[in-house]
């Protein structure tokens, strides 16, 4: 029992109905926020959190799973990883950690590569297919970390499903 509690206290998720915050509010929709990561999201009432922590692999970066709870077609993460270089650009970033993708995820095809905005912030996006299924990757920088949003489905049908709710909380993401 107490180790169940320290984990939860540890990581500090809330779910907060968003009319908590002041936003306009919608029952279709809570705000969850991850005090240690620093961000908040706003998820659909029928996703659940899957698993939160600092990565195995790498624990330079904390992380966040989501999906929809009567569905494993797909699942939306938020990875935030300090990063060792201040001052890193979108530009660096990119070719120095998202091509350590490109490399670990050999068989994936570049759909679309653009420039956006993430919690108010310039970011650059991508849209990449393969045979194990679709991904939309949006990352931003601020304060020597980056702040990754993941969307990956298990194929197109699942993607283009689940791709206009993925776009309303990308929308409702922010940086504490």
């Amino acid at each position: 029992m107490y180790i169940l509690i320290l984990i939860v206290s540890l990581y500090s998720v809330y779910l907060i109905p968003s009319d908590v915050y002041g936003q306009q509010k919608t029952s279709d929709f809570l705000k969850v926020k991850n005090s240690i990561l620093g961000v908040s999201i706003n998820i659909p009432t029928d996703w659940v959190l899957v698993d939160q922590g600092i990565r195995k692999e790498d624990p330079s970066v904390g992380y966040i799973l989501f999906q929809p709870h009567y569905s494993s077609v797909g699942s939306l993460s938020i990875n935030v990883r300090n990063l060792s270089f201040n001052n890193m650009s979108i530009s660096y970033y990119d070719q120095k950690y998202q091509q350590e993708d490109d490399r670990f995820f050999k068989i994936n095809i570049l759909e679309n590569s653009n420039n956006t905005t993430l919690a108010g912030l310039p970011a650059h996006s991508r849209i990449t297919n393969s045979p194990v299924g679709m991904g939309l990757k949006i990352w931003t920088l601020k304060n020597n970390k980056s702040y990754e949003v993941s969307f990956s489905s298990l194929d197109k049908n699942g993607f283009d499903q689940y791709l206009p709710v993925v776009k309303q909380m990308i929308d409702s993401f922010k940086i504490l």
